[in-house]
């Protein structure tokens, strides 16, 4: 039952999320607000859904989640980006491709728009999830995989916004040498 409701809920999201643009929010301003009043359930459901692993759910959630992350106005998200960092952190290395190549495109658009009074907090999460490294030993797979090269682009991003974001994160990829022959 759990996984019928968490598809119809998918389901409904990805479809509001197909047909809501930048252009509807000022074309009709009662969209924005009716959004804002609505993001508190729609980020609690998918990280409930995220948090099931569900394999059957996880390709759908993690595209509603990136659907969402690069629609929603930063403003929006805020308050919600811990939540969402550490669902999505923990779906990096799941062996469906398309839900890590979706987590890491939607912790991409978080990072570039992070609000430096979020930074603190997010730059725990990421430390605590072990992220570089998982990060790391993704590129290090897909040197030795038959990845696509989208997996490559979009964890090499990542990896780059929290090196250059968190310097001190950066010791452990200087000092990996098998990593730097990537």
């Amino acid at each position: 039952m759990l996984v019928i409701c968490s598809t119809s809920t998918l389901c409904t999201l990805a479809s509001y999320y197909s047909c809501l643009t930048l252009r509807a929010f000022y074309v009709w301003p009662f969209a924005f607000i009716l959004l804002q009043e609505s993001v508190d359930d729609i980020v609690g459901a998918l990280g409930s859904i995220l948090e099931l692993k569900s394999e059957s759910l996880l390709k759908m959630a993690s595209d509603v989640a990136a659907k969402m992350i690069k629609l929603l106005p930063s403003s929006v998200l805020q308050a919600h980006v811990p939540h969402l960092v550490h669902h999505l952190l923990s779906l990096l290395s799941n062996r469906q491709l398309h839900v890590s190549i979706s987590c890491a495109t939607a912790l991409n658009c978080i990072l570039y728009n992070l609000s430096t009074k979020r930074e603190k907090e997010v730059g725990e999460i990421l430390k605590e999830g072990n992220t570089v490294f998982v990060l790391v030993m993704n590129v290090k797979d897909f040197s030795v995989g038959d990845k696509p090269t989208a997996y490559f682009h979009e964890m090499a991003l990542l990896l780059s916004r929290i090196l250059w974001r968190w310097p001190p994160s950066r010791f452990c990829v200087w000092s990996d040498s098998k990593f730097l022959d990537v």
